[in-house]
């Protein structure tokens, strides 16, 4: 048995800040992702949520759904620790972009509790682009300023997808891929 917690009351997205300004009777909140934005295929989403109310938790359980209602489930992980549960402490999982393209696609924690579970989803859809155009990274088929822009706040937030060459490192080597990627331009 599970009670879905999605009574928004509002939503701040602003410069790259998101959160939640206000929630009403939620146990768990999903931060981020949580609607509006596109991520390539194989790109690296941190998925973040917050507990509000503790239970007898078990676990956090973590889905995607490339359609809206009713959605269909995808498991990314199931059975994640819920080793520190007191209100407000923060939880992230790194999830690897599926190979799915979508302009629907959703995300659902669930927090797994003895009794009752509680879960929340994305407040509204996201898309998943095909990535076949690296440099292409807002996913509008065009490479222009968004893009560079898009790269430059990615790099600077230290965000997987500003790790242009994937070495885990943040250096002039991903601003030089990046830059041969769009210069390459798309096929």
């Amino acid at each position: 048995m599970f009670k879905s917690c999605t009574n928004r009351l509002g939503f701040i997205a602003a410069a790259g800040v998101t959160g939640v300004s206000s929630m009403a009777g939620a146990h768990v909140i999903l931060l981020s992702p949580n609607g509006g934005d596109s991520y390539a295929i194989g790109s690296v989403v941190t998925i973040e949520w917050q507990l509000q109310i503790p239970h007898d938790q078990e676990n956090w359980d973590l889905w995607y759904s490339t359609v809206s209602e009713p959605f269909e489930w995808i498991p990314i992980v199931v059975d994640l620790p819920a080793d520190i549960q007191n209100p407000g402490t923060l939880y992230s999982y790194e999830w690897t972009v599926p190979d799915i393209v979508t302009e629907d696609a959703w995300i659902r924690v669930r927090q797994d509790n003895l009794s009752t579970d509680y879960e929340d989803i994305s407040q509204m859809s996201f898309g998943i682009f095909d990535n076949s155009c690296f440099a292409d990274l807002n996913g509008d088929g065009v490479l222009d300023f968004f893009d560079i822009s898009a790269f430059l706040t990615a790099f600077m937030d230290q965000n997987p997808n500003g790790d242009f060459n994937n070495d885990n490192v943040f250096d002039f080597f991903d601003i030089s891929a990046f830059l041969a990627a769009f210069t390459a331009g798309c096929p």
